[in-house]
């Protein structure tokens, strides 16, 4: 039977609106879509808007009109309609604007046509008191980044947006303005996408706003909450906004100055506290007392503009470095994280840094040659490639570019205040930028490549990994490993104390466990290389009845699929590279995991598995057996393709090991290795250097 609900549900909020009323309803009444129903809440008018409403409601069934005897805030007038609502889609507009007659047939459009979308919004004409077109505001206009835009400032029209009415979707009353702001930065803190139509839905009319200093302030401190909000979820998966005081912001907002430039990192701290605790009197006592004689300057230099530029010119002229430069390894570019699906989950930490304001600015110094533009815009703000002069060709221009691209960047890498290296592969820029400007870098590995060389018993390069390492951890000043052995192995071989234990992090808000029935057996997901001896692997599950997905690339891939044909092994199935944030869909249809590498550092895949809940199936060797603990939170095998054998037909004897094995694992990486745990400990080391 076919729903008699309207497709949309309109909210518009009326406070003394009378002279804007009319053509706002008709631009409504206009549209060429014409499933909706319309929400007027008129929040206390004084004036003739409830009547010219009424005249409305009577003669055209699809408009309602919703009574507040008193004045009560837009957040709470239109959470009262959206509780009202009966459609499909939640809409808004202001009612001294006036929609375009295509607006919403657009925009039904759109999010029909992108399921995965939860909210959309677009462009505006502006326009004067008389309705005259004067301009146009593209807030912006590339969806892909909207996102990153959104964790700067606020970038969306407020009167513009709709959004799927998903019954718990509404605006915190507080936020007496900002509120939208907060609601987009809610939503993604919920993991829903928003996006962006280029081109204008409404005619938006600038003429009515309120320009007065004290509302700009005052929204401003409201925008600092809802981002200071943003990051407690971000850490805490939940906010303080029920415990905190909003009469605090009237007492910051009061004062004409920017607070956040003007008061010392001391007192911003301590307010920031304040704000959480609800104590108003701590804020005034800092306000007054701790920056009181800086309020008094501020004042006076505000009545006088230059002298108020002059001033900040001289006090703000040396500004304290806190940019990040990050060495890639060697050979290493962002269009290679990209092709290899892992981007995302690189960069997830930097993103962070900038969120949490450690950084203000965060270099990647990688090897990529073409495209910048469009990559620097694909990255999210203040985090920007630094690319290869197209002058260094091949694996020679390379070797080149490594040893002289301190010099060739000596600009940038002097705005950092420390650098750090993402594998041994990116010693040399590091060590070079020491000696050359005596620039401090934090020395990370996943893996300790003279160990690994040692183990596959690679003499030359072992020697070779040896001196490398030698001279990059005689000179960082801080390193960085990811496992215990990897940790008294440096100290032992090279005699420092500057090694710090910080495992690789997953994002366990994407890697996480779904109650899900798997139907499929056995999947890998990594790089194709000898070090993972996948022929092992792939000979064992050959001769049983368990089939096996093999995601990734490598040089081995070609060898790889010559040996299954050969073989004849119908039963596994090579299906290429896979972006690293669709992994979780992909693991979920399977039983087990299974990685059966001869070392490993701290094996990224299998941590990500152990998040969604999966039982693991790998081999008992270095890197590996630090993470997995035997038949509690994962199964442990050898090398050999017999003991793989007998490892994967003892899990299948029985559904309930590999369940009990997936759930005990899942809390081992909530303990150790969510992305909240590991960003702790990485900020302690980069604190030392800001």
């Amino acid at each position: 039977m076919k729903s008699t609900n309207p497709k949309i549900s309109i909210i518009v909020a009326v406070h003394n609106g009378e002279k804007y009323i009319d053509r706002c309803i008709k631009s409504l009444i206009n549209q060429t879509y014409k499933n909706y129903e319309l929400l007027i809440v008129d929040d206390g008018s004084t004036d003739n808007s409830r009547l010219i409403i009424k005249k409305y409601t009577q003669k055209y069934k699809k408009i309602s009109l919703i009574k507040n005897d008193k004045n009560e805030g837009l957040a709470r007038s239109l959470n009262k309609g959206i509780k009202k609502a009966k459609g499909k889609y939640i809409a808004r507009i202001d009612i001294d604007d006036i929609c375009l007659k295509n607006r919403f047939k657009k925009q039904v459009i759109f999010l029909e046509n992108h399921k995965n979308v939860f909210l959309t919004a677009g462009q505006a004409y502006n326009i004067n008191k008389n309705g005259e077109c004067i301009g146009i505001t593209r807030k912006f206009s590339d969806s892909e980044n909207l996102k990153n835009e959104l964790l700067k400032d606020n970038c969306i029209i407020h009167p513009t947006i709709i959004f799927r009415n998903d019954g718990k979707t509404f605006y915190r009353e507080k936020f007496t303005t900002s509120q939208d702001y907060d609601l987009y930065l809610r939503l993604l803190s919920r993991n829903k996408i928003l996006a962006h139509l280029n081109e204008p839905v409404i005619k938006y009319d600038i003429s009515s706003g309120n320009d007065r200093l004290s509302k700009k302030l005052k929204q401003k401190t409201y925008t600092l909450l809802a981002k200071q909000f943003f990051k407690e979820r971000l850490k805490n998966y939940k906010d303080t906004y029920e415990k905190t005081d909003f009469e605090i912001i009237k007492t910051l907002s009061k004062y004409k100055i920017n607070i956040k430039r003007l008061i010392s990192k001391y007192a911003e701290d301590i307010i920031t506290d304040a704000l959480k605790e609800a104590d108003l009197k701590t804020v005034n006592a800092h306000l007054k007392h701790v920056i009181g004689y800086k309020l008094a300057v501020f004042k006076i230099l505000l009545k006088f503009p230059f002298l108020y530029n002059l001033y900040s010119m001289i006090v703000y002229k040396k500004k304290i470095l806190r940019n990040l430069g990050v060495i890639f390894s060697f050979g290493i570019s962002i269009e290679d994280w990209k092709k290899s699906g892992i981007l995302n989950r690189e960069l997830k930490i930097y993103e962070r840094f900038i969120v949490e304001d450690i950084y203000d600015k965060i270099y990647l110094f990688t090897y990529d040659s073409k495209n910048i533009i469009e990559l620097n815009k694909e990255l999210f703000r203040n985090i920007v490639v630094v690319p290869k002069p197209k002058i260094f060709k091949g694996h020679l221009g390379n070797i080149i570019y490594s040893a002289v691209l301190p010099l060739i960047h000596h600009r940038k890498i002097k705005k950092c205040s420390v650098l750090k290296t993402n594998q041994l592969s990116s010693f040399l820029p590091a060590i070079i930028s020491k000696i050359i400007f005596n620039k401090n870098f934090i020395f990370r590995t996943g893996y300790t490549s003279s160990l690994n060389s040692k183990i596959g018993d690679k003499k030359i390069k072992y020697l070779f990994d040896s001196l490398r390492e030698f001279l990059t951890y005689k000179l960082a000043k801080v390193s960085i490993v990811t496992s215990e052995n990897q940790k008294k192995y440096v100290e032992n071989k090279y005699s420092v104390k500057n090694v710090n234990i910080i495992p690789n992090y997953v994002d366990t808000n994407i890697f996480k466990h779904i109650s899900f029935k798997a139907k499929k057996d056995l999947v890998y997901v990594g790089r194709l290389s000898e070090e993972k001896n996948l022929l092992n692997m792939i000979s064992a599950v050959g001769r049983l009845d368990k089939s096996l997905d093999i995601y990734g690339s490598g040089p081995q891939e070609e060898r790889i699929l010559n040996y299954i044909k050969k073989m004849n092994f119908r039963n596994i199935n090579l299906k290429g590279n896979i972006e690293n944030s669709k992994i979780p869909k992909i693991l979920k249809k399977y039983k087990v995991y299974i990685q059966t590498s001869f070392y490993e550092g701290n094996p990224k895949t299998i941590l990500e598995a152990m998040a969604c809940g999966k039982c693991c199936l790998a081999t008992n060797v270095q890197g590996i057996k630090e993470v997995l603990i035997h038949k509690e939170t994962g199964y442990l095998t050898e090398t050999s393709s017999e003991s793989i054998k007998k490892g994967i037909e003892y899990l299948f004897k029985n559904d309930k090991i590999i369940t009990s094995i997936g759930l005990q694992a899942r809390q081992q990486i909530l303990r150790h290795n969510s992305l909240n745990k590991i960003f702790e400990k990485e900020v302690k080391i980069h604190e030392k250097f800001n």
